[in-house]
């Protein structure tokens, strides 16, 4: 059972400073990056290096905050002194980087060799399919085995394999190949995604 927190006690223990530092500091950072991208200048461009700065700074302020407040952090310091939880947040942080990385590449790949942003995205779906269906088996499995490290190292090695296998993409590549090496990278990526919140919850 769990213990109800009067909303009083929340308001003087709950770290509002940590909260807008952070908070603040990550959207300066988003905002800084989206000045990059249309901004004349680019990244030379005052808006965008301002709130660069600003955003950097007000992380750290942020961090130094967690660190040593008397209030109960927003990120707790204790989180990241243990080995396992400072893994799973690294695998967290490199599977979404390649699923991001996935979703502009593959269509933008598709769309050079003359299809349709809608034909794109149907040729894109072996690994929706793929990570969607080995999702669903991989929770089953940990459910069955009690462990989570093992299905987590082989996503990682599948997921490899299937960016491995994509150098092979060029405007010769025929239609079967592709599909099938989305398809193993479609694994990996779904391999990934249950497992480390798994990992992080235990």
């Amino acid at each position: 059972p769990i213990k109800k927190t009067p909303l009083r006690y929340a308001a003087k223990t709950f770290d509002f400073v940590g909260l807008f530092l952070l908070g603040i500091g990550i959207v300066l950072l988003l905002l800084s990056f989206q000045f990059a991208q249309s901004a004349a200048g680019g990244w030379k461009a005052p808006q965008t290096m301002i709130s660069l700065i600003m955003g950097v700074t007000l992380l750290v302020l942020g961090f130094v905050n967690e660190l040593d407040t008397p209030r109960e952090p927003i990120i707790p310091p204790k989180l990241l002194q243990k080995r396992t939880t400072v893994a799973v947040l690294i695998t967290c942080f490199l599977h979404t980087f390649t699923v991001f990385g996935t979703s502009y590449y593959v269509p933008l790949y598709f769309q050079i060799l003359g299809s349709s942003a809608t034909l794109a995205g149907i040729k894109q779906l072996p690994i929706s399919f793929g990570a969607s269906a080995v999702a669903v088996v991989v929770g089953i499995i940990i459910a069955k085995i009690k462990r989570y490290r093992p299905v987590i190292w082989a996503g990682w090695a599948i997921l490899t394999l299937g960016y491995g296998l994509m150098i092979m993409f060029n405007q010769h590549t025929p239609i079967w190949k592709q599909e099938v090496i989305l398809i193993i990278t479609g694994i990996g990526i779904g391999s990934l995604f249950q497992p480390p919140l798994t990992a992080l919850q235990a």
